[in-house]
């Protein structure tokens, strides 16, 4: 057998005696994204919705993105593929999509 091929075997873990786990809380799972859950990422010039967005608008492939200043929260409402400011929010197979945007 050719020994190149096997992956070499991690080290084995260290495991401390004892761990103070004072000062430390456990952090509720609602608190964490669920797939099944829709949840919108901004990052570094983009913006992208996860598919249970795209799911809960079966039909509706572009949108429009709509902020309140005062009430500082986004909506997004369906949109038409004619309008100046409706962007394309899923591909072809109803998949959400990563969108560019500028500042």
């Amino acid at each position: 057998m050719n020994e190149n091929l096997i992956p070499p075997r991690d080290p084995p873990l260290k495991i401390e005696p004892f761990f103070d786990y004072n000062g430390y809380q456990v952090v509720r799972g609602e608190f964490f994204a669920h797939k099944q859950e829709p949840s919108v990422t901004f990052y570094n010039g983009r913006i992208s919705f996860n598919n249970a967005c795209v799911r809960k608008m079966p039909d509706i492939t572009h949108v429009e993105i709509m902020v309140s200043r005062t009430e500082k929260k986004l909506l997004v409402r369906p949109g038409n593929e004619d309008e100046k400011d409706s962007i394309r929010w899923c591909n072809e197979r109803n998949n959400a999509r990563t969108i560019s945007c500028s500042i």
